[in-house]
């Protein structure tokens, strides 16, 4: 049975229970008073007209209490769910009393006063000047909504919370001042997190296209270079040169058809890095074989002067991504290559526990401390006068990002460099 029912019957029950005390006491009166019969059925009636009127009329008015209550407890229940799902907080504000009060939603009563300094105290210090401006809007008895933003720490919270508070009258005195003020405080973190999150957005999306921007002027200032030679070379061989002279012109076209596809495969390489389409195909091989055939195959690249040499190892089956593991090495040795003038450049690889590590050591000039941190970003270049778009560590490091693996540099300059990288080689790892 429903509550309503229930208070009803209630209030009838008691009803019946009075109408039949009020008989009980008219009969009595009766026969102490030894009054006619006539003269109590008119009594009676009287009586019962009386009492059905008087007793219409209380439950008339207990059905609209009733009403009122049920609203008001309706109400409650509503601005208590309004108040915990949107996380919105109600406090009250005395301006006679200097105090604030907070206000329970679910009770609808006023709570844990506390003075204004109180309240600053709970205020972010960047926001203390918002928070007094708001107070000072009540002290002036303003009569409109006064609405600011700032970082609120409620009492029993250990972190602040951005609220957007709106403050309004509610009570005035003899004179139609307000007096009394009703702030309510909306939580808006995760509006200002979006905020923040579409700030950091604008300012990668500013960043990338700088970046292009950077990128487009680097590769077109060295793709530019080698074609302008091999065009100029390719000029002079129309013109009357010696056997010996053509030789040493073809040499260099040569040397700059292999720089500008070398620019073209790196570029290639970081449009599908970036991309997300740079597949990883594993497959089981011999690493003694792989790294023997691989220093082989790279060893017409190396400069003369410089030996490159490789510690070889006992046989041991990986599973891994040839192409791209010969890629990351191949761009270690040749850029060692390129700042060691005379020397030797050594290959040396170990496997540890699930961990293949590969070492490329050289005898060159080494990298400052400095340099150090920042040589495997994009289009860093140690010599700013070297020929290349300074891609290949970056490449190096997003491919073993890829797979999962890590990379490194140790160096001391005038003294050599170490580079190494690390991945796990077992096909179950």
């Amino acid at each position: 049975m429903k509550a309503k029912k229930k208070f009803e019957i209630s209030i009838f029950i008691v009803i019946m229970i009075v109408a039949v005390l009020g008989i009980m006491q008219l009969y009595n009166f009766y026969y102490e008073n030894k009054i006619s019969h006539d003269t109590l059925l008119v009594l009676d009636s009287i009586v019962m007209v009386i009492f059905v009127f008087v007793s219409l009329y209380y439950f008339y008015s207990a059905r609209k209490f009733y009403r009122k209550y049920n609203q008001t407890l309706r109400l409650q229940e509503n601005m208590t769910v309004i108040s915990e799902k949107n996380q919105i907080s109600y406090m009250q504000y005395d301006v006679n009393k200097c105090m604030f009060y907070n206000w329970d939603p679910k009770t609808l009563d006023l709570k844990d006063g506390y003075e204004v300094e109180e309240f600053y105290k709970s205020v972010h210090p960047d926001d203390i000047d918002v928070a007094k401006k708001m107070v000072r809007y009540t002290t002036n008895h303003g009569t409109g909504l006064y609405s600011c933003k700032l970082k609120f720490k409620f009492q029993g919270k250990n972190n602040y919370s951005w609220q957007n508070i709106d403050i309004f009258p509610y009570d005035t005195d003899n004179e139609g001042f307000p007096i009394k003020y009703i702030a309510v405080l909306k939580n808006t973190d995760s509006i200002h997190k979006y905020i923040d999150e579409l700030h950091e957005m604008y300012l990668h999306a500013e960043s990338t296209d700088k970046m292009e921007k950077a990128f487009i002027h680097n590769i077109s200032h060295d793709i530019r270079i080698p074609l302008n030679t091999i065009i100029g070379f390719m000029q002079l061989l129309d013109t009357d040169v010696t056997k010996e002279e053509r030789k040493f012109f073809m040499d260099i076209m040569q040397k700059n058809s292999d720089l500008l596809i070398k620019i073209i495969n790196d570029t290639l390489s970081l449009s599908s890095l970036e991309s997300g389409y740079y597949l990883f195909n594993r497959n089981e091989f011999d690493i003694k074989s792989f790294m023997h055939d691989l220093v082989d195959n790279i060893r017409p690249n190396i400069h003369d002067g410089v030996e490159l040499k490789l510690v070889e190892h006992e046989s041991c089956p990986v599973h891994l991504d040839p192409l791209h593991l010969g890629e990351v090495l191949k761009i270690l040795v040749l850029n060692a290559d390129k700042f060691t003038p005379s020397g030797s450049i050594t290959v040396d690889y170990k496997i540890e526990k699930s961990l293949l590590k590969v070492l490329v050591i050289d005898t060159g000039i080494g990298i400052d401390k400095l340099d150090q941190n920042r040589i495997f970003e994009k289009f860093e270049k140690i010599d700013k006068s070297s020929i290349g778009p300074g891609l290949g560590l970056y490449i190096c490091k997003a491919i073993l990002d890829k797979a999962g693996g890590q990379i490194g540099v140790k160096s001391e300059l005038g003294k050599g460099s170490t580079f190494w990288f690390s991945v796990k080689y077992s096909a179950n790892s």
